[in-house]
């Protein structure tokens, strides 16, 4: 029987030079994408090295504060700020006095050439090893509307406070400046009825103020050494007070 002879079947996919131009291609551009990652991060890189972190960009010099002309009557008591201050909250302190003493001479008088603003106010404070302590604040500000001069009537009330914060106590143990304010600052610290007392007077543009400190129960050696307790709330509430005076009071 004669053989039968298969006929030969097609061939599937690429072969020859078609599959050669093929596989070349992909290489190529396999090879041009990797090439281009590559610089992609290279340039990154550079750049990240070069330019550092971004930094924001200023809109230009920090405002500064413009001269204060106006206070409306009755809008402000140092005594009010004080509360407010997160020294002083420390202290626990507790409204001692009626509240009552608070003038403001533009609210009954508004035309008056000299108008003055003061308070004294007194607290019951808890001031370092929890020694029961009154702290009080008595403060005037000086505005002129136009007559005398409110600075030469500020730094004649600190002179005389001045002389008589010492003369107050029946001993006095240390007293100078404690800094902060360079307008005016002076303390004395001593002892008055057997209690121990810090008695401060400071003056900020023109507004004069004292602080008092004094212990209402006997101390013993076991507490804390109260004229560096005291003085060291004094001097911390001291720039607070001043930049309240400084962005209120009239210049």
């Amino acid at each position: 029987m004669p053989e039968r002879q298969s006929s030969p079947k097609n061939k599937v996919g690429l072969h020859g030079w078609r599959a050669f131009l093929v596989v070349t291609g992909s290489g190529l551009a396999a090879g041009v994408l990797v090439v281009a990652i590559i610089v992609g991060v290279l340039r990154l890189a550079v750049s990240t090295l070069e330019g550092g972190v971004e930094q924001p960009q200023s809109d230009g010099p920090a405002p500064t504060r413009g001269p204060v002309t106006t206070l409306e009557p009755g809008s402000f008591d140092l005594c009010e700020s004080l509360e407010n201050m997160q020294a002083f909250s420390a202290v626990a302190p507790a409204r001692a006095d009626g509240g009552e003493s608070f003038v403001d001479t533009a609210e009954a008088s508004p035309g008056l050439a000299m108008r003055t603003i003061e308070n004294t106010c007194i607290w019951d404070v808890q001031v370092g090893g929890l020694v029961p302590s009154q702290f009080t604040l008595t403060y005037t500000s000086y505005i002129s509307n136009g007559g005398d001069s409110a600075v030469q009537r500020a730094s004649g009330r600190f002179d005389r406070g001045h002389d008589e914060i010492s003369g107050d106590l029946a001993s006095v143990s240390s007293s100078g400046n404690l800094g902060v304010l360079d307008e005016g600052s002076h303390y004395a610290y001593g002892t008055d009825g057997g209690h121990e007392q810090l008695s401060y007077i400071g003056l900020v543009k023109t507004s004069v103020f004292t602080v008092d400190l004094v212990n209402t129960e006997p101390t013993s050696e076991y507490e804390a050494d109260l004229e560096a307790e005291y003085k060291a709330l004094v001097i911390e509430l001291l720039p607070e007070i001043r930049v309240r005076l400084n962005r209120v009071i009239p210049d």
